[in-house]
């Protein structure tokens, strides 16, 4: 992985493209669209895109990847990925040199 660098903490960083949750592609789903500046859909729309979303996740082998956003366990959020499997990218799996030397 080109964009994997080794910081001078030693931690590992790693550059990625905005690609899918751009602002382009991000929508409020609310029934008031009057009270957002930002793009919306109602929550009709949302529930028929979840349910094709959910849909198309029941027939995919997925994983699922569990941890924290933050370091400081006072101020640490919890946060999970979930991503196809077909199309998992993730920087842990690639057997990169900097990573598989700890």
């Amino acid at each position: 992985m080109s964009n994997c660098r080794r910081t001078e903490f030693g931690n590992l960083n790693i550059g990625t493209r905005v690609v899918s949750r751009s602002k382009g592609s991000t929508y409020v789903a609310t029934d008031t669209p009057e009270h957002h500046s930002d793009q919306t859909i109602s929550r009709a729309e949302y529930s028929r895109v979840a349910r094709m979303q959910d849909d198309y996740i029941r027939t995919r082998d997925m994983l699922v990847i569990e941890g924290f956003i933050g370091n400081d366990p006072e101020f640490r959020t919890p946060a999970r990925l979930v991503i196809e499997k077909a199309n998992a990218n993730i920087a842990g799996m690639q057997g990169h040199p900097l990573l598989s030397r700890h």
